[in-house]
């Protein structure tokens, strides 16, 4: 199975994402509403036994954490590629930390990132793209903050009309 680990973002916060950022839509693939999250790691094809396996390992480690806040403020882009809202937060930094080291431990790394930078992909562009000042000070302004209650272990099926995204564990924080 194709999975990935992620914190899911309120419904709220999903919608006014997908609202401000639709109109980006003739660049390229938006991101569903549905779909917009913060991945933490990438997993790839994995067996069905070791996403047990990861499940009680996260469990374990990451529910003597607490719920806590995230905030979302700014808009940037990797290589004018991928158009995302930058994710701010400590305490998922420490979380990140977390599970890297639960997934080198059991070798499901390939796919971490070098250095870890929470965000919101938004777009993933056709071709290199250079946003209009206005739109890129519009989808800059956007600010708000959430509470972070669980971590998500999900699939990821892949369609010929985008991925769908479903939860196959959730870890909850401590409230």
């Amino acid at each position: 199975m194709r999975a990935f680990i992620a914190v899911d973002l309120p419904d709220n916060i999903k919608e006014e994402i997908y609202n401000i950022s639709k109109d980006l839509k003739a660049f390229g693939k938006i991101v569903e509403k549905d779909n917009i999250h913060i991945t933490l790691a990438f997993l790839g094809d994995i067996k069905d036994s070791l996403i047990e396996d990861l499940y009680k390992r996260l469990l374990d480690n990451l529910s003597s954490f607490k719920s806590f806040s995230i905030s979302i403020d700014g808009f940037s882009s990797f290589n004018s590629r991928v158009y995302f809202f930058n994710a701010h937060s400590e305490e998922l930094n420490r979380i990140y930390a977390s599970i890297e080291s639960i997934l080198i431990d059991m070798k499901l790394d390939r796919y971490l990132d070098k250095e870890f930078r929470a965000h919101i992909t938004v777009l993933r562009a056709k071709k290199r793209l250079m946003l209009n000042e206005s739109k890129l000070a519009e989808l800059s302004s956007y600010k708000r903050s959430f509470l972070c209650s669980y971590v998500s272990i999900k699939e990821s099926r892949l369609r010929s009309n985008g991925p769908l995204y479903t939860d196959i564990y959730k870890i909850y924080l401590k409230s």
